[in-house]
């Protein structure tokens, strides 16, 4: 599996999504389209404030960590979010 951070962005007026994905690379179909699962959004609509996420790491066992800069941006915030993404015991 891949972890896939991606950032939607259209114009000014339309609220920033940034969604983390789970991209499962040994459930693809034959046109290579593979099963994807959110595993959380965070939308300017319901309130955070950023532009971005910068970075995704590995932390440890199945924790990850997120972070977002505030661009020198006084209404932005310096975002730390540690997460741990738990497995589906249905999958085995």
């Amino acid at each position: 599996d891949v972890l896939v951070l991606e950032r939607a962005y259209k114009n000014l007026f339309t609220p920033l999504v940034i969604n983390l994905r789970r991209l499962h690379l040994d459930q693809c179909d034959n046109k290579q389209q593979c099963k994807t699962e959110s595993i959380a959004r965070f939308d300017a609509g319901d309130g955070w404030l950023l532009d971005n996420f910068e970075s995704l790491t590995h932390f440890r066992d199945n924790q990850y960590l997120m972070v977002s800069d505030n661009n020198n941006n006084p209404f932005q915030k310096t975002i730390m979010v540690l997460f741990e993404i738990v497995k589906d015991n249905s999958e085995n």
